[in-house]
């Protein structure tokens, strides 16, 4: 259930950025951080896409993209 919740504030979290592009950089460290405390806290396999259940695995790919969107937003 910890992991659910998880997903729907990093989902929210991803649709901020579009909102309100001027927080992509404390939305990017939000999701961070909350990605490094689900990984580390709640689960044991810390980075292993191919163990991971498929929802984390979800959750990793759209923290990535929200990073490359927060750098490609702030290099422009």
């Amino acid at each position: 259930m910890k992991e659910f919740i998880i997903y729907i504030v990093l989902l929210l979290l991803s649709a901020t950025i579009f909102l309100l592009p001027h927080l992509a950089l404390p939305v990017a460290i939000a999701a961070g951080a909350l990605t490094f405390v689900k990984s580390v806290l709640i689960t044991d396999n810390y980075m292993h896409l191919r163990t991971a259940h498929p929802l984390w695995r979800f959750g990793m790919i759209l923290y990535m993209g929200l990073v490359t969107g927060m750098l490609s937003y702030l290099l422009q």
